[in-house]
């Protein structure tokens, strides 16, 4: 068994895996620390102006993140915490509210209204936030 340890030394080997710096490899951490950034999506018609607005922060359906026009799609990302469910609705022009066309996922509010729904937010790139513990 001297043999492979001899040839892995004189080749220069060593049995120590080597970081995989080039890539996005990303230190591992608890998944409840996990943070997702989520991207959203709505074919551009007629309107003026976008806002995505649902529970994702603190206010969010009240002031929620403005998207922005490039080309005929209007987008925005937000932060959202690995394995959690989001609720959102696009605000269309100040006035009116529209469900996800993209997304047949929806939950009623409890309030009368229906709001579009993510569920299990994942990510293949994540930051990790500090424990509060």
């Amino acid at each position: 068994m001297r043999f492979p340890l001899l040839v892995l030394a004189l080749c220069g080997c060593t049995l120590t895996p080597i970081p995989d710096v080039s890539s996005e490899w990303l230190e591992p951490c608890d998944p409840s620390l996990r943070q997702c950034v989520v991207p959203f999506r709505l074919n551009a018609t007629t309107e003026t102006s976008v806002e995505l607005r649902g529970d994702f922060r603190d206010g969010g359906w009240v002031q929620g993140e403005p998207m922005v026009k490039d080309g005929g799609v209007w987008e925005a990302s937000i932060t959202a915490g690995w394995g959690s469910p989001v609720q959102y609705k696009f605000f269309i022009d100040g006035n009116r509210w529209l469900l996800d066309p993209a997304n047949p996922k929806s939950v009623p509010d409890g309030k009368g209204n229906t709001n579009s729904l993510l569920e299990n937010i994942s990510c293949a790139k994540w930051t990790c936030v500090p424990s509060t513990r």
